[in-house]
Formats: C-alpha cells, structure tokens, sequence
C-alpha cells in the first residue's frame, strides 16, 4: 500500500503521522508522492507505524513473493509442469 492510500485509509494526517513517528513532514510529503524514496530506517519507522501495511517494496514497486498454494511465479519467472 502507498503512503497516500495509508493515511486515506487509516484517516491519519500527514502532519500527525510526522509527529507521530518523528519524520520530518517534508519527507513524509516527498515519499507519499513518490518524488522519493525512504532510507532503510525511515522505510522501517514507517512499516512499524502502520502496522506492516506499508513497506519498502511499496516505494520500489515490488510485489510480494507469491506462496505455493497461489501456483504465480515470480515475475521473469516460468512455471515448469
């Protein structure tokens, strides 16, 4: 989940979730519009902060490893029979 869909989804603010976790509001406003990326310790305060919803591949556009039972390969990947 993006940042921006976070705080529409949990109805938190931008400048509470600052005081909240202790980044500064420029930075949470450059990450929530993807004008940047967090450092591995920001990335970290934020997946704690809400609740693991929103991680670092949420910035890098990764998608999660699929499981067994889903039967999807990653990405670049071809499933053999």
């Amino acid at each position: 989940m993006k940042l921006k869909d976070w705080y529409k989804f949990s109805g938190t603010t931008q400048r509470h979730f600052s005081e909240r976790t202790g980044i500064p509001d420029a930075t949470l406003s450059r990450l929530a519009n993807g004008s940047s990326k967090p450092s591995g310790e920001t990335a970290d305060i934020i997946y704690r902060a809400t609740g693991g919803l929103v991680t670092a591949n949420d910035y890098y556009g990764h998608s999660p490893v699929p499981t067994a039972d889903t039967g999807a390969e990653p990405e670049g990947r071809v499933a053999h029979a």
